[in-house]
């Protein structure tokens, strides 16, 4: 990180990773079809800048990459065999943001593009080059507002949601999984550090759900519909 003034600064990070098998994988045991497991390298990049505009109000945005080779993954067909997908590369941008609007109000949000490309699947599907991986949507967001009163009642108005995505590599089907779901906190702090909350959960009650693809058949596991929680807690 470099500070060029005492409102800007820049940043920048190289990683390297790896990753192994999930489910049988995670135990050597090699797929029934495809090219061996081995394990995933991953290489990434990230770059931004981190902006206060004024006192009241923060910015950070940044552009990264991540390339992956051996790329392992889980295959989507209920058989907890994992699958070596190949060469991959995802990018995106990432950009975050908090104002401070006084009297205990503030308004914050994040946006998140990526976009993730099967570089080269070798030769188990060399008609799969450049296309989409599945199951990652183009993008995802959160933002909302919180509001604090005399240290003792909270409140929080926010909502996430994302694109919807493929269902599988060779991108022909139609697509699934976009929604925007809104949630309320509030919370009060009692004395003798107890503590009640309250939260209610997709507050407008959308329909939403994750999607998959089966073999041939799409399956649909549907997400909460409104939920109401209370909760407390005890301070020590």
């Amino acid at each position: 990180t470099l500070a060029l003034t005492h409102r800007v600064s820049v940043y920048g990070n190289y990683g390297r990773g790896f990753q192994t098998g999930t489910g049988l994988a995670a135990y050597g045991r090699q797929p029934t079809s495809g090219p061996p497991l081995t394990w995933s390298k991953n290489d990434g990049y990230e770059g931004g800048l981190v902006l206060q505009p004024t006192a009241t109000w923060s910015l950070r945005a940044g552009a990264w990459r991540q390339d992956a080779t051996d790329e392992v993954r889980l295959r989507f067909d209920n058989s907890g065999d994992s699958e070596n997908v190949g060469r991959t590369r995802r990018t995106g941008v990432d950009v975050e943001s908090t104002l401070q609007l006084g009297r205990g109000l503030s308004v914050w949000g994040a946006l998140t593009t990526q976009r993730a490309i099967l570089v080269e699947p070798g030769a188990r599907a060399p008609q799969l080059r450049g296309n989409r991986l599945n199951q990652v949507p183009a993008w995802t967001a959160k933002y909302g507002a919180d509001w604090t009163a005399a240290r003792r009642v909270t409140a929080s108005f926010w909502a996430y949601g994302q694109d919807d995505y493929f269902l599988s590599d060779d991108n022909t089907r139609p697509t699934f999984g976009g929604y925007t779901a809104v949630n309320a906190d509030f919370s009060v702090r009692l004395a003798h550090g107890v503590g009640v909350g309250l939260a209610v959960q997709n507050l407008f009650d959308r329909y939403y759900e994750f999607v998959w693809l089966d073999g041939a058949t799409t399956r649909h596991s549907p997400a909460n519909p409104r939920s109401l929680f209370l909760t407390m807690r005890f301070d020590r």
